[in-house]
């Protein structure tokens, strides 16, 4: 028993760093032993530091960069030495069942296999090289778990960003839409930035985005032009970076909002057109790959399997079962993932399909002009009200 007792060491102690996340004593636990450690390393090293602090940034991480990197250094350290231990069980494993004897294997398996006895037997492994093989597969193993634990942590951080990228461009052009609707009807922009991230739940992550402007301002004491700049410099969004920046030049030369909101919805409305064909076009292409790869070549080749069988030139029954309950199957759940992986970006959900309902019936009820010099003419009333303003 005493044997399994590393084992069990290790059991407890994942049991325990996988309650940090849900635990805030154990996140504060284990923040603070991280930061006992490693807090000093981090603070002046890593050669992608700017970067990495910029992809917190843009996740809106709780933690600082100092804090995320030490427990990065944490994780994949103890990451190390728990593959050290399972890499020691996993040869201990290994030579246990090689030291099957291979009468015991020949009368076990089907006598098409017999040849795999010649595997088994005692190995028969001198004290040295029991040692080396213990210390080869730890190391290995160790190391493997420690350097995937620091790289997941960190690449985990670029998989999020290029996530809310996708959905804040997913979201600009309402955004865009409910800005140009307030500013038409008089309201001060920092007024309907607040607006927007007051309703980030309907408006999505470019709503979001303009809630952290908005606690800038009225937390941070930051002036509206000076947290539209932050705001670029922090999103990872490259289409809304360049929509704050030119928001924040149009605001700082005091030129007419409304019409620079009014272009930017178009654009952005012809971007989304222009996405969306190409994507049907890309779709049709994969549907002509798919009848011509997954249906037509599997159907001759098994033509051709069972012509073969059937003329006594060849036993082709496995190869036709490792084709249909195996091959094919794989192939089109291999499509499906591929089909999935290439429409992420431009799938909705229904809360998406809402919001874009709802800025386009905002939108609708605002009169335009091509005239930036016009005044401001507000909402107008809907056609179903009348003069008295009761329907």
């Amino acid at each position: 028993m005493l044997g399994y007792l590393p084992l069990a060491a290790v059991a407890l102690a994942c049991t325990a760093v996988a309650a940090v996340p849900l635990d805030r004593r154990a996140n504060r636990v284990a923040t603070r032993t991280a930061l006992a450690l490693f807090g000093a390393h981090v603070a002046d090293r890593g050669r992608r530091r700017v970067r990495r602090k910029r992809l917190l940034e843009s996740v809106h991480a709780p933690e600082t960069y100092r804090m995320y990197a030490a427990k990065t250094l944490l994780y994949a350290g103890f990451g190390a030495v728990v593959g050290s231990v399972l890499g020691a069980y996993l040869v201990a494993g290994a030579l246990a069942v090689l030291s099957t004897s291979p009468a015991a294997v020949r009368a076990t398996l089907p006598s098409q296999f017999g040849f795999v006895a010649g595997m088994f037997g005692d190995p028969n492994l001198s004290l040295g090289e029991l040692f080396g093989a213990l210390l080869a597969s730890s190391a290995t193993l160790g190391v493997a778990a420690g350097g995937g634990i620091y790289w997941f942590r960190w690449e985990s951080l670029s998989y999020q960003a290029n996530t809310r990228a996708r959905q804040i461009d997913e979201s600009l052009a309402r955004t865009v839409a409910f800005f140009y609707a307030l500013s038409r009807s008089g309201m001060a922009f920092p007024d309907a930035m607040r607006t927007l991230a007051a309703n980030r739940g309907v408006y999505g992550e470019a709503a979001e985005e303009v809630a952290v402007a908005v606690k800038a301002m009225d937390l941070g004491g930051l002036d509206m032009l000076s947290a539209i700049e932050r705001l670029a410099d922090r999103t990872p969004s490259e289409k809304f970076e360049e929509f704050a920046d030119n928001l924040a030049s149009v605001l700082r030369s005091g030129q007419s909002l409304a019409s620079f909101l009014d272009e930017q919805y178009e654009r952005y409305q012809a971007d989304a057109e222009s996405q969306q064909e190409s994507f049907l076009e890309l779709l049709a292409t994969l549907a002509e790959g798919y009848v011509s790869v997954f249906v037509v070549a599997p159907l001759l080749f098994i033509t051709i399997l069972v012509i073969t069988s059937l003329m006594g030139l060849g036993e082709t029954l496995p190869l036709l079962r490792a084709l249909t309950y195996f091959a094919i199957p794989l192939a089109n759940l291999g499509f499906i993932v591929y089909l999935d992986s290439i429409t992420e970006s431009l799938r909705a959900t229904r809360e998406d399909r809402d919001a874009d309902l709802a800025a386009a019936k905002l939108l609708s009820s605002v009169r335009r002009t091509r005239d930036p010099d016009s005044d401001r003419v507000g909402v107008e009333r809907p056609a179903e009200f009348g003069a008295s303003g009761v329907a």
